[in-house]
């Protein structure tokens, strides 16, 4: 069985992130920092497990972006963020099986809402269903709900079935 992962928030060559989220990012140069992203990527995924980017990939031009995707293991799915100019370019389309906004999936008889914005109540919630995003750069865990934002877990991708038993500990927990 392949693995399914999922991140966020990669800010490929995005000089501020360091600044602005130096806990999570302690990297001297945007170059380090990438060479990082990729390596941890490497480390998890592997090159037939499924990977879902829940937005604002890259900051980088279209053909660094395109560098950095062809060196990401994983049959990869994009979710649009608020900063994806780049994204929409037709050159970075190729690497990715599907690009668009917001996904409902399934993974071993659970659904998942996958969207880079929070939402305050999604569908199925009320059903048992879970609910990933990224965009607030933080380690938000809401009842079924959790930023998976690669500064959440040290720029590493999340794997989606720990998540759903980690979030299962946290639902009984909090009852």
């Amino acid at each position: 069985m392949n693995d399914i992962f999922i991140g966020s928030d990669h800010h490929i060559g995005h000089r501020n992130i360091l600044n602005f989220c130096p806990s999570s990012r302690p990297f001297e140069t945007v170059e380090e920092m990438d060479n990082a992203i990729i390596e941890r990527h490497n480390s998890l995924v592997k090159p037939e497990d499924e990977m879902y980017f829940l937005g604002d990939f890259s900051f980088s031009s279209v053909d660094r972006t395109c560098e950095v995707l062809a060196q990401m293991n994983g049959n990869k799915t994009y979710l649009f963020g608020n900063h994806c100019r780049v994204m929409k370019d037709h050159k970075i389309s190729k690497y990715f099986k599907q690009m668009q906004k917001y996904m409902e999936i399934k993974v071993d008889n659970k659904d998942i809402i996958l969207f880079h914005f929070p939402i305050l109540e999604w569908n199925k919630c009320h059903r048992g269903s879970y609910h990933f995003f990224g965009h607030l750069h933080s380690n938000l865990v809401r009842g079924r709900s959790m930023d998976i934002g690669l500064d959440s877990n040290n720029c590493y991708p999340h794997n989606v079935r720990e998540l759903l038993i980690k979030l299962e500990k946290h639902e009984k927990n909090t009852n």
